[in-house]
Order: structure tokens, then C-alpha cells, then sequence
């Protein structure tokens, strides 16, 4: 049997390294393994098949950055990876992120809906359904319920300075994503299960499948190695704060600008660490919250989840939330809002959750958070193994793709 995947990216960010652990699970099972990917220069474990170039994906933005037509470009580079797929004739595709300026959507499901090839699409965002955006829980925006237009969030992702094609994109998409003959929808949230169960893309099958993480090394880590890292970044106070995002650059969306406000209201005991920023962000950072760029080494992540006090999640938009699940999994709880899919990862026994906006309430709120903090640890631990393991995750993709009929055979 033969799985190929498709994704912007291969073996690095949330959704390479989803994509690489079904691949390296696949294997272990005797199956061949190919990710398709946009950018980047990685290694896998599984065979790796570039889409277009960097020349290409440079084009694809810059042209729907006046067009807003992202995913409507590399047409070029898509039926090359067709004629790639035809020559390695895969059991079963399964489809992750295709947005990213490298695929064009039409082409490919065109050729998917005659292909006899079952096909597993795991969303992790909203685009797919969606005029524009992959996400519009921040602007209360539910067009794409009827149909997007006269889009308002033309400056998010995948941004467009001059035209709205968003009228255009919704009906362009609806098109092209209805119809598949044989396709599994995995949705990575109950929350995100509940969008596309409202969106055109309702009439098929839709499955939840958390994404998981590696609970060995994101795990409480020793007292000792929690002193050693507060003292090696600075932290002056008994209580560490800490929030993580890969995109601070979504600065509202995300929480940052209700995090620095929070830092501001904080009594002189709690110190704010941000985690993930630029050089640039850093640099306009005030003083009194500590920043740290990105941290790649995922056992320097979990020094760090397991030396804070409470995870702040203050992000208006998550499909699942792992910086969230990483906390939990090294035994520290979180502060989430109250809304998209960051309510159901955590309990009354693992976290606290906020109404969205609500920065007074928590600062009012912050000594009882941290005072039951610590009686948090091991419930916390103990969700995140039951919910959130990897090897679950990759054990569901499994028996999934066992339940597929798999009428194309090499």
C-alpha cells in the first residue's frame, strides 16, 4: 500500500510533523510513505516529492497579493505533481494544507475526482471553506455560511492589497471541493467538526481526529531544571507566565496585544514570558515581560512549559491549540477564552477558561489561578496522555485508512 500526502510543508511546523508521524507510522506498518510539500529543505523518514519551485511560490504570492486568487496560481507546478501521481499510482492521498502559494486547488481536484483514489482531508483551518480567510472567528464574520463576499479581512492571510476576490473564491472553491466520489473528512477539533458541518462541505462523512504530540518529550520535567531555567532567562519573580506562538505577527488574532496589556495590570509578583517573537517584535517588547525568540528544540520548549506556572492562551482563533496541549502535557494548566476549539481542551481540573477579551477578569483572577496551579500537575499530565498522545493520533489515521475501499492498485 502506498500513502502520499500533501502539505505546505514536510517534517517541520504542527502540520509537518503530523504528517511526518503518519508517515513513519505507515512504514512501521509496511506501507510506502511520499509527502508532497511546498517549501522548505527537509528530511524524512518518508520519501519527499517537491511542488514547484521557490521562483513559483514566490509568483503565486506576489499575484494574489493584487488578485486575492491564492490557490488559483501553479498551475504549471500542480500538473507536474499529477503526472507524479499517475506515475506512483498511491493507494490513498491524504490531504492536509494545500494553501501556501504552491498548488493550484482546481487543477488537482479535478484530476482527484477521476482518479478512484480514496482521500482522507484533514483541515486544520478554515480556508477551505471560506472565501478568503483561515479564520473569521476574531471579526465575527459567518458569510461562508451562504456565501462569502465583500471580505474585510483582505489584509489577513493569504493577504491581497488591491482587489476582494472573495465572491469569486467561495464559489470557485464550492465548485471544486464538491463531488469527491470517495473522501473522509478528519476535522482536529469538535469545534472545527461543528464549522464544517455548517459549510458546504457538510454532505461528507466527518471524522475528529485530535492532533497528537510527543508526550515522551514534552513531559514535567525535574525541580531542578525548573530553577535552572528561570534563572537562565532572567525571571525575577516567584510566578512565570507564559504564552507561545510560531506567528506573533497576527498580533490581536492571536492575543498578543491583550497578553502585553494583561503585563501591564499584573501585580509585582507575576512576570509575563513571551515565546516564539522576531528580532524585530522583541525590540518593541517593554521591559518588564521577558521575550524569547523561537526555540526549536522541542526539549527546551517543555524546560520551559514545565518552569511556568500557567500557560496564557489568549488566542480568539484555534482550531485546537497546542501550545495549549504542550502545557498540559508537562503538567502546567492554561488560561484559555471562550471561544473556537481552546473551551474543550481543558477542564475545571486542567485549566481556566475566559470569556474573550476578558483581560480584567483575569488579572483579578491570577492568584487563585496560580495558587491551585500546582495541585493542577498531575491531572493535567494525565489529560494530555489520555486526549492528546501522538500515537493515538497516528493509530486513528491508521484504522481509518484500513476502513478505506481501495480500488486503484499498483
Amino acid at each position: 500500500m502506498h500513502l502520499l500526502q500533501i502539505n505546505i510543508v514536510a517534517n517541520w511546523g504542527s502540520t509537518g510533523h503530523i504528517a511526518e508521524d503518519i508517515g513513519a507510522a505507515f512504514l512501521e506498518e509496511g506501507g510506502r510513505s511520499t509527502i508532497a510539500y511546498g517549501r522548505g529543505h527537509p528530511e524524512s523518514r518518508s520519501g519527499l516529492l517537491r511542488i514547484g519551485s521557490e521562483r513559483d511560490r514566490y509568483t503565486h504570492a506576489l499575484i494574489s497579493r493584487i488578485f486575492d486568487n491564492a490557490g488559483l496560481l501553479s498551475t504549471n507546478a500542480t500538473r507536474k505533481l499529477i503526472i507524479q501521481l499517475e506515475r506512483r499510482r498511491p493507494d490513498i492521498i491524504h490531504l492536509h494544507n494545500f494553501h501556501g502559494y504552491f498548488l493550484n486547488y482546481e487543477v488537482l481536484f479535478a484530476w482527484l475526482k477521476q482518479s478512484h483514489i480514496p482521500i482522507v482531508w484533514t483541515l486544520h483551518d478554515c480556508w477551505p471553506f471560506t472565501g478568503h480567510c483561515p479564520f473569521f472567528s476574531y471579526a465575527n464574520c459567518y458569510k461562508w455560511r451562504e456565501a462569502c463576499h465583500n471580505c474585510h479581512r483582505l489584509r489577513t492571510y493569504p493577504k491581497s492589497l488591491v482587489f476582494d476576490g472573495s465572491r469569486r473564491n467561495y464559489r470557485r472553491k464550492k465548485a471544486s471541493f464538491s463531488g469527491l466520489p470517495d473522501v473522509t473528512l478528519v476535522a482536529v477539533s469538535n469545534w472545527m467538526a461543528s464549522m464544517i458541518q455548517q459549510s458546504f462541505l457538510g454532505s461528507y462523512p466527518v471524522k475528529v481526529i485530535y492532533n497528537g504530540i510527543d508526550t515522551q518529550t514534552f513531559s514535567p520535567q525535574p525541580s531542578e531544571t525548573d530553577a535552572a531555567t528561570r534563572q537562565r532567562i532572567g525571571l525575577r519573580t516567584p510566578y512565570m507566565l507564559m504564552a507561545v506562538c510560531a506567528d506573533w505577527d497576527k498580533h490581536a488574532e492571536k492575543g498578543l496585544d491583550d497578553l502585553l496589556k494583561l503585563a501591564d495590570m499584573l501585580p509585582p509578583d507575576y512576570t509575563l514570558v513571551l515565546v516564539g517573537l522576531t528580532k524585530e517584535q522583541i525590540s518593541k517588547i517593554p521591559p518588564h515581560v521577558i521575550a524569547i525568540g523561537r526555540v526549536e528544540g522541542r526539549l527546551e520548549m517543555a524546560r520551559l512549559y514545565s518552569a511556568a506556572d500557567v500557560v496564557l492562551n489568549l488566542s480568539y482563533e484555534e482550531s485546537l491549540g497546542m501550545t495549549t496541549i504542550e502545557g498540559l502535557s508537562c503538567g502546567t494548566p492554561s488560561v484559555v477564552y471562550n471561544c473556537t476549539a481552546s473551551p474543550e481542551l481543558v477542564d475545571s481540573a486542567t485549566g481556566f477558561v475566559f470569556d474573550r477579551g476578558d483581560i480584567a477578569g483575569i488579572c483579578s483572577s491570577i492568584a487563585h489561578v496560580c495558587s491551585e496551579a500546582n495541585n493542577m500537575r498531575t491531572a493535567c499530565r494525565e489529560r494530555a496522555l489520555r486526549l492528546f498522545d501522538r500515537r493515538d493520533m497516528v493509530r486513528s489515521y491508521m484504522d481509518l485508512y484500513a476502513g478505506l475501499s481501495h480500488p486503484r492498485q499498483v
